[in-house]
């Protein structure tokens, strides 16, 4: 299996799929924090199908892995995936769910995006972050076979890697049969005086560098993690520069393993989003918008209404605008949309 073009929002091209040779995959897994309904959307809700993309016949004969819905999601994805794609749902218990998503929205996510000063590390967050993982792994492990390739998103399952190798290396599977272990972040990675707020820096280092593969969205992101690895891990070497390069981790007997590193910034469906944009539903929004603003020039923001994303400091920015010129309220009008904080 060679891993590319696999669409705009599961970015993983030729950079990344050649990061991860030599070794060849027969099978992907996917894991996720939310799987997919059954009802053939994707995990924040959107239609699967234009997400999917190119992915989607490369996961024939591969699974999902995810936490189940309300209610559980059951059963094999729609037909908008491939009808041989294996579908595995994590049982989160309830309170164990929020402590976890708490520690990823209030500890790490702020941290990431350069707020250290907006997170709030709790040791209850920590450790059922640490549960949640375990019960990935299990789910993960159930999933797969020699020859697959397991590839997991976003900081919610950074610590799954590191309970498989751990498990794995118990098992003394072949070298060649052993699954690969990627992960593709989706947030920054904060540079070291950021990163030295968090209590658990260590542990998360060694969750990161547990894979084979780590790929981010900027060259920034790898040169902030080779600059934690470097002050952090003594034991490490760090080789390469720019968009690629690895890290050398110490294995058994004297021996090293590599971690590379790729940069791989998610795209845009620009056909996708161009067609949404001609439809009658749209234009007829648009109008609303405009018709509202009364012949007043535009500034439209859409965002999450998490503490990473920004939505006090934009609004604090306009006031601070009004304030300084009165004058561009009659010329100016900020459109915010803002969607719920997902789970809550």
């Amino acid at each position: 299996m060679t891993l590319l073009d696999s669409g705009p929002s599961l970015a993983f091209d030729e950079r990344a799929a050649s990061a991860v040779r030599p070794r060849r995959y027969e099978r992907l897994v996917v894991a996720t924090h939310r799987l997919p309904s059954a009802g053939g959307e994707r995990p924040d809700g959107e239609p699967l199908e234009e997400w999917l993309g190119a992915l989607g016949p490369r996961l024939a004969g591969g699974g999902w892995v995810g936490a189940a819905g309300t209610p559980p999601a059951t059963g094999e994805l729609a037909a908008t995936a491939p009808p041989s794609l294996s579908r595995h749902a994590v049982d989160l218990p309830r309170q164990e769910a929020a402590d976890a998503e708490r520690f990823c929205r209030r500890a790490l996510l702020p941290l990431f995006h350069g707020l250290p000063g907006d997170c709030r590390f709790e040791a209850r967050w920590w450790h059922a972050y640490r549960r949640t993982a375990r019960r990935f792994a299990d789910a993960v492990e159930a999933a797969v076979d020699p020859g697959t390739l397991v590839w997991a998103h976003g900081p919610r399952l950074t610590g799954v890697a590191a309970l498989l190798r751990g498990r794995w290396s118990l098992a003394r599977w072949p070298a060649a049969a052993t699954p690969g272990l990627a992960h593709f972040l989706h947030c920054p990675f904060p540079p070291l005086d950021h990163f030295l707020a968090l209590p658990w820096r260590r542990e998360v280092l060694a969750m990161l560098l547990a894979h084979d593969l780590l790929a981010f969205e900027s060259r920034r992101d790898v040169e902030h993690l080779r600059e934690c690895v470097g002050a952090l891990r003594d034991d490490c070497r760090v080789e390469g520069a720019g968009d690629g390069g690895l890290i050398r981790v110490p294995a058994s007997a004297g021996t090293w393993r590599e971690v590379r590193l790729a940069v791989v910034p998610t795209g845009v469906d620009f056909a996708a989003s161009s067609r949404q944009a001609e439809s009658a539903e749209v234009r007829l929004a648009a109008e609303r918008v405009r018709a509202g603003a009364g012949g007043r020039r535009l500034l439209v923001a859409v965002e999450r209404l998490e503490p990473a994303r920004g939505v006090l400091p934009l609004l604090a920015a306009y006031g601070a605008l009004l304030e300084g010129r009165p004058e561009a309220a009659r010329d100016l009008c900020l459109v915010l949309a803002v969607e719920a904080e997902r789970d809550g």
